[in-house]
């Protein structure tokens, strides 16, 4: 099993494994009012621990009966309580798909509300659709391109922008890569610059950034559609392919 890796920024835990699709967004700091969104992540994170104590328990109950039905005969196995426990299991699982689904409506309610503060949002006084700025952060999404990551397509905003990428499993030394390192490069690397160019100081992103883990190919072209489309969601532009601070897979780096 590929290692994971789990951490926590502000009250969200963030579970990230080797060679995984992502989406990501990035925001600058003060960009959402603070405590804007403390209902939608008290909401995720309760979904998301119920989910995984019933994943756990499944995981758990399937493990304990292996080892006790492996090599006995079925008349021994097939008790007359055995339509019990089909039921209690058939209950448990049921459970278990009400709950995964209810984690993911919540997910899709933060990242609705997530994106709605942000498109209304005007506490920045940093534009990162400035092109020197926006410069600066397609330098760094495209610094690690073919040695940690594969991009697919992203899109800047004005106080965020947003990822899909896949992480590779392992660097070239054979080590496990995780989006969250690859992510402070990046925050990094643009604080810095963006700093001189604003002749400022101080945290330019915010902590928490958005991060998805993409599940399929379905979900995969929801996100990629819905990060492209993000300024025409936002009335700026009537067709993405207007909007200069989006970038996808089929183009070149340099945009014509």
């Amino acid at each position: 099993m590929k290692p994971k890796k789990e951490h926590y920024r502000q009250k969200l835990p963030h579970f990230q494994q080797p060679g995984q699709w992502y989406s990501v967004t990035v925001s600058l700091e003060g960009a959402i009012p603070k405590g804007a969104m403390a209902k939608y992540s008290l909401k995720l994170a309760v979904a998301k621990d119920n989910y995984h104590k019933l994943l756990e328990q499944e995981i758990s109950r399937t493990r304990d009966m292996d080892p006790i039905t492996i090599g006995f005969p079925k008349s021994m196995i097939l008790k007359p309580e055995s339509k019990d426990k089909n039921f209690e299991l058939g209950n448990s699982k049921s459970q278990l798909a009400d709950t995964k689904a209810a984690y993911y409506t919540a997910l899709r309610n933060y990242r609705l509300a997530y994106d709605k503060f942000l498109h209304k949002s005007t506490e920045s006084t940093i534009s990162l659709i400035k092109p020197i700025n926006q410069e600066v952060i397609k330098e760094a999404l495209r610094f690690w391109e073919a040695k940690k990551l594969h991009s697919h397509a992203w899109c800047i905003m004005s106080n965020h922008f947003h990822w899909v990428l896949t992480v590779f499993e392992k660097d070239e030394l054979g080590e496990p890569l995780y989006l969250q390192d690859i992510l402070h490069s990046v925050k990094q690397f643009t604080a810095k610059r963006i700093n001189k160019i604003e002749n400022r100081e101080g945290q330019l992103w915010a902590h928490e950034s958005f991060e998805t883990t993409i599940r399929n190919n379905e979900h995969f072209a929801n996100v990629f559609n819905y990060v492209i489309n993000n300024p025409v969601s936002a009335g700026l532009v009537k067709s993405w392919e207007e909007w200069k601070g989006t970038w996808t897979e089929d183009m070149d780096f340099q945009r014509p």
